[in-house]
């Protein structure tokens, strides 16, 4: 009896609730709904979880879709297979999160992606998957689409739409 003791009471474990944080990014920025992209966009899903003692190693529980152009209103989604030579994923790490790299080919028209993760735990990353509307467009143009405030006597915006694959070497606004 003297080297035995009972901590029931006093050690209580709890299973991990916490849902990791989903974060998209194509060719190094968030969109926003309705973007335009490159026909050949770099998209990088990070999951960041809270968790350092089960790291996610493995694709369990990874569901990616593509709604790709279409002639008609319903348009399906397309599972992106974890397989395919123009998607890499990487492990979580002690120093890094479980990340995929997905480098897709595209034509004009509009896309629509749908991301789900879930951390080495089975919790998923929302209770909605994570989806973005956005626009491939080759052709190159600059479009000003807004100034804000109007009318303002202080500060105002410009918004720009720039479209095509690559960035324009100079730009010049004149007001």
């Amino acid at each position: 009896d003297n080297n035995f003791i009972s901590l029931q009471s006093y050690l209580i474990v709890e299973a991990d609730k916490t849902p990791p944080v989903l974060d998209v990014k194509f060719d190094g920025r968030t969109l926003k709904n309705r973007d335009y992209v490159s026909s050949t966009p770099k998209i990088l899903l990070t999951m960041v979880d809270e968790n350092k003692f089960r790291l996610k190693t493995d694709t369990a529980g990874i569901t990616l879709l593509l709604k790709y152009p279409c002639s008609t209103s319903t348009c399906s989604f397309t599972r992106i297979p974890l397989s395919s030579n123009d998607l890499k994923w990487f492990p979580a790490t002690a120093s890094s999160d479980f990340r995929i790299e997905y480098t897709p080919q595209l034509i004009d028209g509009d896309y629509e992606l749908s991301a789900q993760v879930t951390d080495a735990n089975g919790n998923e990353s929302g209770t909605e998957p994570y989806q973005i509307l956005f626009t491939v467009l080759s052709e190159p143009g600059l479009f000003l689409t807004s100034v804000y405030p109007n009318p303002s006597s202080g500060n105002f915006y410009f918004s720009f739409r720039l479209t095509g694959n690559e960035l324009p070497d100079e730009f010049l606004l004149e007001i």
